[in-house]
């Protein structure tokens, strides 16, 4: 009938017109074998709104029943009534099975809590919820994190999670007792495929808390397990993990203060900031990683984004085996076999601080009471650009003690960044553009006597081998350029009743135990290595490599006698410094060795300048003789050296002064000293040095200053290129003494 009635008012228009009318005969000869179709269109539900209007628990109106009528895809609002109160939980979490849009008025206007008595949200069976505008707050789950446990606010099992413009603060996710001591995610458990992204949130004061006994604590705001996350222009601010209480040999952990990610899991954070985050061991436990952010077998991407105030805390007053006291990871801990990308992100004054009063590896090795990366930990492979990492601190725990084989004490290793391999994993580390300023690695006080006890490695970066796990070794390889080491330091601790102080060795970076380290095209200036004071008649410790220090033939067990190996290209290395400690009381002061480079490994320097670098004995205190200066611009102590194109000028080596009687320091060496080992240079110039011996007190005798440019007492071999003149000694050897 349709067709009918269109076709007669066409024919109607067409009466005055000829062409008109042909036209409308030929449409309606087609009319006659068009035949009108059925289409069946796809189902189109409206979608509702929800409105909550009450704060209840349940009932008509609350946030309970709301979600319980909502069909898949509705969204859910909430009344203006509702703007500056608390929608409380007293019958328990509220389950999430539908897809939802649950849109609040803004994370100052309504919170909703969980009482301190259960979990807030549980989504599962793989939907897509958004929660907008909402604080979720004081949540608490039992458990382990996965298979439902974890998850102070929220656990989300295989399902996507969008998670926009909200607070999440004082949320709690607690081990319980044997066999389910551990916990994970103070604020959100990602488990099982899952997928979270949060944006523009703050978690606050959220926390992991391990079981007594050998519990362990994993991510205080979020644990993200075989998932994937994504953080955009949110802040994490004093969340924490816990270890549980422990007994002998007992093993608890806290791993990942802010962020937790482990077992194939993908994390991508951007235009963050973590502040105050911390990893905290407790009394008894083993060790902590991660105050701020922890990634596991696991992909991490962090752009843009800020971490402030991070620590993880190693436990006190534990025993055992392997770590004991342990911090690994003041900002971020990045671990075996994961991959991290950083760019455009700063790090402040974030710790790792290594616990006190442990005993460990009573029956092999242990890492007793040592910090590891106040920054940054890299024991997998990263890659950091266009970063920063400034005013970080790793410090050594104190009173350590224990060991039969291979442990170390209160060590403090890389104060902006430590990257190291473990188990039979390489570690890997890229920097480009990347600045490390006034970072510190303190070693710790009083530990007892053992390899690298109280020693502060790397203030700036250290790279090192260091498995425990596996006689495997595969090796640890870090390649620096574009970069800038400014204003570090490592600083030994004071040494035990009558022990001599820990070494400080690199203050700008050191490389030990085998590991591979290249840096090219950068600055190192300012930096120092500080010996630390002796005790008791102890004395002082040794200051080594200013800007870097590159260690000899591995001692570490694993990789017994593997070369430890330094390049350096392109860089200019200046006015760093290596001074010795104090020892008072005891027969000398501590050496400053290598004011600019200090190597015992393989070293090759090319197209470089090192210049105004110093290495000062320390004054005697105490009766003490005044420590040696050794190597103002650089020290030998033993392997290879190649120097190729690179002016070492204006370096110092300074003795200190002698006290109540005592000797001065010698001033050994002002460009170069040669302890041992072969040093071959090529087309360099070596000028303007000066070897100064410290003055002595009363019948103490003066310091001497021989071999203003060089001072051999190995082989040192030098081409007709090179330029070796304008030096200055105190007493002999203006150029070269030995050559």
């Amino acid at each position: 009938m349709l067709l009918t009635n269109v076709f007669r008012r066409m024919m109607a228009r067409s009466a005055s017109s000829r062409g008109r009318a042909k036209a409308s005969y030929q449409l309606a000869r087609r009319a006659r074998w068009f035949l009108p179709r059925l289409e069946i269109l796809e189902d189109r539900t409206v979608l509702s709104t929800w409105t909550v209007t009450n704060p209840a628990d349940s009932g008509d109106g609350s946030l309970r029943a709301a979600i319980a009528n909502a069909q898949s895809g509705d969204q859910i609002v909430f009344d203006p009534s509702l703007h500056g109160q608390t929608i409380t939980l007293t019958t328990g979490e509220v389950a999430l099975t539908k897809s939802l849009d649950i849109e609040g008025p803004g994370a100052d206007q309504l919170a909703v809590s969980g009482n301190h008595a259960s979990r807030i949200f549980h989504i599962n069976g793989g939907v897509t919820v958004t929660i907008a505008g909402l604080t979720i707050t004081d949540g608490l789950a039992f458990g382990p994190p996965g298979q439902g446990g974890g998850g102070g606010a929220i656990f989300n099992i295989g399902s996507d999670l969008t998670l926009a413009h909200a607070v999440l603060s004082g949320n709690e996710a607690r081990g319980l007792g044997p066999p389910n001591r551990n916990a994970g995610g103070g604020a959100i458990n990602d488990f099982s495929g899952a997928a979270l992204t949060v944006t523009d949130s703050l978690f606050t004061h959220n926390q992991a808390v391990g079981g007594d006994g050998v519990g362990s604590g994993f991510g205080g705001a979020i644990f993200n397990d075989a998932s994937s996350l994504t953080v955009t222009d949110s802040a994490f601010i004093r969340n924490q993990v816990v270890g549980g209480s422990g007994t002998a040999n007992a093993q608890g952990q806290s791993l990942g203060g802010g962020l937790d990610a482990v077992d194939n899991s993908f994390l991508t954070v951007s235009h963050t900031v973590f502040l105050g985050n911390e990893a905290i061991g407790t009394e008894g436990s083993s060790y902590v990683h991660g105050g701020g952010l922890y990634t596991n077998t696991s992909i991490a991407t962090v752009m843009d984004s800020t971490f402030i105030g991070n620590r993880a805390i190693g436990g006190n007053g534990g025993s055992g085996n392997g770590r004991v006291g342990e911090a690994a990871g003041g900002g971020i801990a990045n671990t075996d076999q994961a991959i991290l990308f950083i760019d455009g992100s700063t790090f402040t004054d974030n710790q790792a601080i290594g616990g006190s009063d442990n005993t460990g590896g009573t029956s092999g090795i242990g890492l007793v009471g040592e910090a590891d990366g106040g920054g940054l930990l890299n024991a997998g492979e990263a890659t950091i650009t266009n970063t920063s990492f400034e005013h970080n601190e790793a410090i050594g725990g104190s009173g350590n003690r224990g060991g039969t084989v291979y442990s170390r004490y209160g060590t403090a290793v890389g104060g902006g960044i430590a990257t190291f391999q473990v188990q039979a994993h390489p570690a890997t580390l890229t920097l480009d553009h990347v600045t490390l300023r006034g970072n510190r690695a303190i070693g710790g006080t009083g530990n007892a006597a053992g390899p690298f006890a109280g020693t502060g490695i790397g203030g700036g970066l250290a790279s090192f081998v260091g498995t425990v796990y596996s006689d495997l070794v595969i090796s640890s390889t870090a390649t620096i350029s574009n970069s800038t080491f400014a204003d570090n330091e490592a600083v030994g601790g004071q040494g035990g009743a009558g022990g001599p102080g820990g070494d400080g060795l690199g203050g700008g970076m050191a490389n030990l135990f085998g590991a591979v380290l290249t840096v090219s095209d950068s600055n190192l200036t300012n930096n120092r290595a500080i010996g630390g004071d002796g005790a008791g008649g102890g004395d002082g410790g040794r200051g080594s490599g200013g800007g870097l220090f590159n260690d000899g033939p591995s001692t570490y067990p694993y990789n017994l006698g593997d070369p430890t190996i330094l390049t350096v290209l392109s860089s200019t290395i200046t006015d760093n410094e290596a001074q010795g400690g104090t020892g008072p009381g005891g027969s000398s002061a501590g050496l400053g060795a290598g004011g600019g480079i200090a190597s015992a490994g393989i070293l090759t320097i090319l197209g470089s300048s090192l210049s105004h670098n110093r290495a000062l004995g320390d004054d005697g205190e105490g009766g003490a003789n005044g420590g040696d200066g050794l190597g103002g611009g650089l020290y030998i102590a033993g392997g290879t050296a190649s120097v190729l194109a690179t002016a070492i000028t204006h370096n110092r080596a300074i003795g200190g002064d002698g006290d109540s009687g005592s000797n001065g320091g010698n001033g050994l060496g002002g460009g170069v000293y040669v302890a041992a080992g072969t040093v071959l240079v090529v087309a360099s110039e070596i000028s303007y040095n000066q070897a100064l011996g410290g003055l002595g007190d009363g019948d103490g005798t003066d310091g001497q200053g021989v071999g203003g440019g060089v001072y051999n007492l190995g082989t040192f071999l030098f081409d007709a290129l090179t330029v070796i003149d304008h030096n200055h000694a105190s007493d002999s050897y203006d150029d070269c003494f030995g050559c």
